[in-house]
């Protein structure tokens, strides 16, 4: 059970970040804050 949160979380966090530069690629000005 444990192991596996720390899978979702890991997942999680990869996902906010690839979609995160997927925005700053889109959108770099309305984004370009948020580093």
């Amino acid at each position: 059970m444990v192991s596996g949160m720390y899978i979702t979380l890991y997942v999680v966090h990869v996902v906010t970040i690839e979609v995160s530069l997927q925005l700053k690629r889109k959108l770099p000005y309305n984004y370009g804050q948020f580093d």
